[in-house]
Formats: structure tokens, C-alpha cells, sequence
């Protein structure tokens, strides 16, 4: 004895899933083929890779040691060490070449900018370098 009319399907009671058809056709939209995805990956490993690039290679030439101990400078003219890594931020919030950081000479919150080394006398590297912020654990 067959079953036969609504809500039933090959024998059994449907459960209103859409009786075997592919969740993609009910949902058009939400999901992505596996190259799809591969090639937003790339894609995005792609334009982080040219933003740390770009930094480093604009600090060079700019003079700037771009390195883990880093002389920054804020805008009231306190200089300190910090960690600068291009393209990357874990301390203070970036704005494009400068980053808004907390100054532990002045003790405030402040714009700093990394100083070109060669522009600084001996005294002025050494008070740079006896102040430096948090460092992360």
C-alpha cells in the first residue's frame, strides 16, 4: 500500500525539508564553492602581505628603524622605545603612519611617529632608549 498526498514522500511523512532538494537552492547566497573561498583568501593574505610591505619599505627609506625597539617621538617631543611592527598593532590604535599610544615619559595618551635614528644625538638615543612603554607579556 503506497502512501500518497501531501506531506508524504516516498513513503514517509515529510518533515517540510524540501524532500532531498540541496539546501544551496533554498538559500542561494550563503555558501561558496571551495575556489571561491581560496581565491578570497588569497586575496586578502595578498593585501596584508603588500600593507606590511609597503610600511616596512617606506620606513626604510624614510630612515626609521622599523624593529622591536623603536624610538618614537609624541607630539609634545618625548622620545621612547617601542615596538613597531608595519602593518601590525598591539598596543595602540594605528592611524596610518602614526598610532595614538600611551607616552610613558609625558605620561599621556598621544599621537607618536618613529624618529629617524641618524638625526639624533648620542644623549638624545640614550634618554630615548632608558624610557619604554609596556611591553607585552
Amino acid at each position: 500500500m503506497a502512501l500518497r498526498g501531501r506531506g508524504v514522500a516516498n513513503g514517509r511523512k515529510s518533515l517540510g525539508i524540501n524532500d532531498g532538494a540541496c539546501h544551496r537552492q533554498t538559500m542561494p547566497g550563503r555558501h561558496h564553492s571551495n575556489a571561491e573561498k581560496r581565491w578570497r583568501r588569497g586575496v586578502t593574505w595578498t593585501g596584508l602581505l603588500a600593507v606590511v610591505v609597503e610600511t616596512a619599505v617606506v620606513g626604510r627609506r624614510r630612515g626609521h628603524l622599523v624593529a622591536a625597539d623603536t624610538v618614537v617621538c609624541c607630539r609634545h617631543g618625548h622620545t621612547f622605545t617601542t615596538l613597531w611592527i608595519p602593518g601590525v598593532s598591539f598596543k595602540a590604535l594605528r592611524l596610518g603612519w602614526w598610532r595614538f599610544q600611551y607616552c610613558p615619559v609625558g605620561r599621556h595618551w598621544d599621537l607618536v611617529t618613529p624618529v629617524t635614528v641618524a638625526d639624533m644625538t648620542a644623549d638624545e638615543l640614550e634618554a630615548a632608549r632608558q624610557h619604554h612603554d609596556v611591553r607585552l607579556p
